[in-house]
C-alpha cells in the first residue's frame, strides 16, 4: 500500500475517531475521511458526549488479549501524557 491510499470511516464515535487517528499515524494513508450523522461536540442524544468518561480496564483472560490490552493501554497512556485531547485527563 502506498502513501497515496485513501480510506473512508463510517461513524465518528470513539472507535471511528480513534481508528482515523491510528490510520493517519501509521503513515500508510494520506487521506482519511470520516462520515457521520453526528460529529464533534454534537449535543444530539444519539452522539456520545464529549464529557463521557474515558477509562481503561483490561478484561483479558488469555495471553493474546493481554498483549492486545498492553498495546491499547500504551496508546491510551500516550494520549493522556501528551495532552492530545483536552477531554482525557489522568486521575489518581
Amino acid at each position: 500500500m502506498n502513501s497515496n491510499s485513501e480510506v473512508v470511516i463510517i461513524g465518528a464515535g470513539v472507535i471511528g475517531l480513534t481508528l482515523g487517528n491510528l490510520l493517519l499515524d501509521s503513515g500508510k494513508y494520506q487521506k482519511v475521511s470520516i462520515i457521520a450523522e453526528h460529529i464533534g461536540s454534537s449535543d444530539h442524544p444519539e452522539y456520545c458526549s464529549s464529557k463521557a468518561g474515558a477509562h481503561w480496564r483490561s478484561m483479558a483472560e488469555d495471553k493474546i488479549h493481554e498483549e492486545y490490552d498492553a498495546l491499547t493501554y500504551k496508546k491510551f497512556e500516550y494520549l493522556v501524557k501528551n495532552n492530545i485531547t483536552p477531554y482525557i485527563k489522568s486521575t489518581k
